[in-house]
């Protein structure tokens, strides 16, 4: 490759850094110079064994289609990126030997109809979780000799412009999802998750991070798997993806806890302002997708603990100020309190002493202030 031609296509390639819609251009331009090659740039979750194709050159649009309904589920080249470190270059040969292809369903229905497209390779370039993301090409049997060391060498080329392309290209498609779920979330500052049919995390906010690391609502299992510590909403979240293919669902659960509440939304996502390509290859997200929407609400306020915190209140006297705010006399406060009148009026001589005042409707007053919070 000369330095125009390289030039040339990671311009390119930066260009879909920029604006991810440009990923296809950007494989058209590199297909150009290995004639003959079908290439490829694909996501491959590992976890679900999902492998849809994000964008193609060169190939038959009905082959593309049947390899993602069917036989991106059994690709054997998949398995081979597996431990690849980002950066690799693997041959065919390397990601799975040609003996085992052949003796495959994959090759038999996929590979071989297509002119036994069985030679090339590819690369990582860039892994999100369990998701790989690859960029690699499909190159007839009877042209291998010759096309697959071009390809290869042009792809270990191009390697360090196509990781950062990816990198920044995630940043960009993350910025842009996580707006949209804002969109459609409920409540300030919400902790967001998408979850696959399994369960799965494949994308969470920094507030969704938050949450998980606290331990105190939800957690992440080994797998990856969002649990909450709520039955109910452990229950409403497994029916919601068990439904997910059935249609729209939506659901939705208020817990509460000590001195706070949290308010769980649920609902089937489609994103229908980020191309379903770009989710896949920059982070691993393939539809149907449930959006989990979790907003903590502000600490209860508790006006009998900032009376005590303010003024140093017993939780007794705190309780009988609250029931003189609330207008009761020295006799209706005793009888609601199981008390004697004579130890009702003691204490709010005490309140009184210890909040600075002289009158039962100065201790109301100023009761009222400490009811709103902040």
């Amino acid at each position: 490759m000369d330095l125009g031609t390289y030039r040339s296509l990671t311009t390119a390639i930066f260009a879909a850094a920029i604006d991810p819609t440009q990923w296809p251009l950007a494989l058209a331009r590199i297909s150009e110079h290995v004639p003959g090659a079908n290439t490829h740039v694909f996501g491959h979750d590992f976890r679900n064994g999902v492998s849809p194709i994000s964008c193609v050159h060169g190939y038959d649009p009905h082959w593309v289609a049947l390899f993602d309904q069917h036989y991106g589920a059994m690709n054997p080249w998949g398995e081979g990126f597996f431990t690849a470190p980002v950066g690799s270059v693997l041959s065919a040969e390397e990601m799975c030997p040609e003996r085992e292809l052949l003796r495959t369903e994959f090759y038999a229905d996929w590979a071989r109809p297509q002119g036994e497209i069985i030679r090339g390779g590819g690369g990582v370039i860039g892994r999100s979780g369990s998701t790989i993301a690859v960029i690699g090409a499909n190159i007839p049997l009877r042209y291998g000799d010759r096309l697959e060391p071009r390809w290869l060498e042009m792809i270990e080329l191009l390697m360090p412009a196509l990781r950062q392309s990816w990198t920044i290209g995630q940043v960009f498609v993350a910025g842009a999802l996580e707006r949209l779920l804002l969109e459609r979330s409920d409540g300030p500052d919400p902790a967001l998750f998408l979850l696959s049919e399994a369960g799965t995390i494949s994308f969470r906010n920094a507030r969704g991070e938050e949450s998980l690391l606290s331990q105190e609502i939800l957690r992440c299992d080994a797998r990856g798997r969002l649990h909450f510590g709520d039955g109910r909403a452990q229950q409403l979240m497994a029916h919601m993806l068990r439904d997910l293919r059935r249609g729209p669902v939506h659901g939705f659960l208020q817990l509460d806890h000590p001195h706070r509440s949290c308010r769980v939304q649920m609902t089937a996502f489609d994103p229908d302002q980020v191309p379903e390509w770009e989710l896949g290859l920059f982070l691993g997200i393939q539809r149907p997708s449930l959006l989990v929407c979790l907003v903590e609400e502000a600490e209860a306020h508790d006006p009998a603990d900032a009376l005590m915190a303010t003024y140093g209140l017993s939780t007794a006297q705190a309780e009988v100020a609250l029931l003189l705010a609330e207008g009761l006399s020295l006799r209706e406060i005793a009888e609601r309190r199981e008390t004697a009148v004579n130890t009702t009026r003691n204490q709010v001589r005490a309140i009184a002493e210890r909040m600075g005042l002289s009158r039962q409707a100065e201790i109301a007053l100023a009761v009222a202030r400490h009811r709103r919070p902040g």
